[in-house]
């Protein structure tokens, strides 16, 4: 999805519906809702270029980086756009800022201690639970 532009738009429309769903799901009682016309931008969760120093302990194998960047689970909603120093942040770091969206699916990934192979393959099936749970794929 993140390698091209029009992949990264389609990954943007595609999480904007499950992050609506998830909405739905809670029965928003208190009246909250999601602006899913409005801008929103992709944020690669491990950045394209992770630093040894930032991410070296989580993923330490570059190889195993390259396989993960651009796949579904590497990637948050975001309202405002990132600089390129916050995208290159530590998870730590980085998910302080995300503890801060509107976006549910945004706010799990903010709910996690490491940004790790393991977390990133847990949220991808939970995307891939999401779509089969509205598209029955």
């Amino acid at each position: 999805f993140g390698a091209t532009a029009s992949g990264k738009k389609i990954a943007i429309a595609l999480l904007k519906r499950l992050n609506a769903f998830v909405l739905a799901q809670k029965g928003s009682a208190s009246g909250e809702s999601i602006n899913t016309s409005g801008d929103a931008y992709l944020e690669f969760i491990l950045p394209k270029k992770a630093s040894k120093k930032a991410w070296g302990n989580e993923w330490p194998d570059k190889e195993e980086q390259a396989q993960w960047i651009n796949k579904l689970g590497n990637f948050a909603l975001i309202s405002n756009k990132a600089t390129a120093r916050e995208s290159n942040m530590s998870f730590s770091e980085k998910k302080e800022r995300l503890s801060k969206e509107v976006y549910s699916l945004t706010l799990d990934v903010a709910k996690m201690d490491t940004w790790d192979s393991d977390n990133l393959v847990k949220r991808l099936a939970a995307i891939v639970g999401l779509i089969d749970q509205i598209w029955g794929l």
